[in-house]
């Protein structure tokens, strides 16, 4: 197999093209687009056209490639059927004939950054936003985000434009933001979102047990809480049973008190989490005198728990994504 490169008008549309040969396979071309940084909103934008469309219905190859290409830039090019490869490490090379295959992870971080000046997806004000734009149907007025979320207009512009520039969501000429990807930002903000670790999580036996406690938490003396993790998401997506009770709770002194906990490190059935924001509360449901958590509150808690936890959270996007209906509320106003 040999690889050379190629000239002609084909190449001029190009950055460069690379012929790959094989005797037996014939011969396909590798059109190359160099970009020296490529944002996930300029990647839809760049190969979302009919060009691309032609260039792969013809059995070309199109190739991207650049110094790094975030997570989030790689799956906006995977989605359209573009391989890329960066410089660190980064590879995912598919061609049809001669047949080829490579797929190699790189570094996450970009290894030459530039300046963010806007807000991540981390901390309570940035979960706030991300779980009203999955609560809600668009279309919002930035105000409307602003005003319902407690945050200030400037915060609420500069992660929307950010959002915007990954392709999570689109507003189109500044105005309105007009359509939400919301599984990919839930899963972008339970990135940055650890709730199991820190000094705000406690670890505990249940003597009862921790179905027998879940029990009791419509006792009138119980303590207020919130259900999260697996004994939530067995209710909406039953894949797998649960064995450990995870509760916020504003006192966790008076639960431990109320269902007799003995704090332990290993075998623990029960984990406290004392809430970073109130906003955890924000559509929380009753499920038989049993308050629970919102999905896409459910969806950020196990996005990072342990053993089967993901994979549950995973179940939920899923059932998410089929009954919107069920959870999504009609558009925000204001």
């Amino acid at each position: 197999m040999t690889v050379e490169p190629q000239a002609g008008e084909t190449r001029r549309e190009r950055d460069a093209v690379w012929s790959l040969s094989e005797p037996a396979s014939g011969v396909t071309d590798l059109l190359v687009e160099a970009k020296t940084r490529l944002l996930p909103r300029q990647a839809a934008q760049v190969f979302d056209g009919p060009a691309t469309r032609r260039a792969l219905d013809s059995g070309a190859t199109l190739l991207v490639v650049a110094p790094w290409l975030s997570r989030r830039t790689q799956e906006v090019l995977e989605r359209r059927g573009v391989s890329f490869l960066d410089l660190a490490g980064n590879v995912s090379l598919t061609v049809r004939r001669p047949t080829v295959f490579v797929r190699t992870q790189g570094s996450d971080r970009d290894p030459s950054p530039h300046p963010q000046p806007a807000p991540t997806l981390r901390g309570p004000k940035a979960r706030r936003l991300v779980r009203t734009l999955t609560d809600f149907q668009p279309p919002y007025r930035l105000t409307a985000l602003a005003e319902f979320n407690e945050l200030s207009l400037g915060y609420v512009s500069k992660l929307i434009d950010r959002l915007n520039d990954e392709a999570i969501l689109d507003r189109p000429g500044r105005g309105e933001v007009e359509r939400v990807d919301w599984p990919t930002l839930l899963m972008a903000a339970a990135q940055e979102y650890t709730p199991w670790s820190g000094r705000s999580a406690w670890t505990f036996v249940s003597p009862s047990g921790a179905a027998k406690l879940y029990e009791r938490l419509t006792d009138p003396g119980a303590p207020e809480t919130l259900v999260t993790a697996s004994f939530a998401a067995r209710i909406i997506a039953p894949i797998s049973g649960a064995a450990q009770l995870v509760l916020y709770c504003d006192d966790p002194d008076a639960m431990r008190t109320f269902g007799r906990l003995v704090p332990s490190n290993q075998g623990a059935d029960v984990v406290l989490i004392r809430p970073d924001d109130r906003w955890v509360r924000q559509g929380a449901r009753t499920v038989d005198g049993v308050k629970h958590v919102a999905p896409s509150q459910l969806v950020l808690d196990c996005a990072n728990g342990p053993g089967r936890v993901p994979e549950q959270g995973r179940a939920v996007v899923e059932w998410m994504r089929g009954h919107e209906d069920h959870w999504r509320n009609p558009m925000l106003t204001g």
